[in-house]
């Protein structure tokens, strides 16, 4: 290992615990021992992305290019640069360019560039096809199950987003936001028949928020469905009997069906 890669690597400690700035200074001292070393610029091209200079962000990346066309980090970020310019067809035609070379770890961000590609040609169901496998190749990522409902909500899919914040619902239970962000769309949908199967749900994970069990009872109350509301009383009375009536209103008023 040389003494730039070992910037490099120091580099990337810094940059995983959030240390931008000191991630980016070893990355030019790693390039002025080693004008050429292919990590540091691929890893500054992508901090400057982060920091959304994309003139020097391209920069970084083409000089990575310019020395190793093969290089697939850089050619990645550089379809990502071409994404933010909100330039999709240049984004499209360099993403492509690598397909035969990719490794199986970069695969998952060879469909994510792609599907967000065609999200911003709003092409609806070629972006799901791809963000689809960004989720087959990034099992248990909260990112990529959250970009597929977007875009399902972007392109008006109404029952595609439902299911899809369902799947998020499922496999991260403990994420509040998912649970409201369902419970939104089933109030603004008029989808009161998925209600039971919500209410089940957070009864066997059994760790829900006060808060996610207030707006469910107050979504079953909405939809008069007293029942499954004082069950989710029940639920938060069995957490914590302690709850404050006052915040809660909902949890406190299906208490009387109790």
């Amino acid at each position: 290992m040389t003494k730039a890669d070992e910037l490099v690597d120091e580099a990337l400690k810094k940059f995983t615990s959030k240390n931008f700035a000191g991630a980016e200074t070893l990355l030019h001292d790693a390039l002025a021992l080693e004008t050429d070393n292919l990590l540091a610029l691929n890893n500054l091209g992508h901090i400057q992305l982060l920091k959304k200079d994309l003139e020097a962000a391209a920069c970084f990346l083409d000089r990575a290019i310019s020395i190793d066309p093969d290089f697939v980090p850089a050619t990645l970020g550089r379809a990502k640069v071409y994404l933010a310019s909100r330039a999709f067809d240049e984004a499209l035609v360099t993403i492509q360019s690598v397909r035969e070379n990719l490794e199986e770890e970069q695969r998952g961000d060879f469909f994510h560039i792609i599907g967000l590609v065609f999200v911003g040609k709003q092409d609806w169901d070629t972006a799901l096809n791809f963000l689809e496998k960004y989720v087959q190749e990034r099992p248990g990522s909260l990112h990529a199950l959250t970009a597929v409902y977007q875009t399902c909500l972007n392109a008006g899919y109404a029952s595609r987003a439902l299911d899809a914040l369902e799947r998020i619902t499922i496999e991260f239970p403990s994420e509040s936001t998912p649970w409201i962000q369902l419970l939104n769309q089933v109030r603004n949908q008029g989808k009161a028949d998925r209600l039971p199967a919500i209410c089940r749900r957070l009864a066997e994970y059994g760790e829900a928020t006060l808060p996610v069990l207030n707006y469910t009872a107050q979504c079953c109350f909405d939809a008069g469905s007293y029942a499954y509301a004082a069950w989710m009383s029940q639920e938060a009375k069995t957490r914590n009997d302690g709850f404050d009536r006052t915040q809660f209103a909902a949890l406190a008023q299906a208490e009387r069906f109790l």
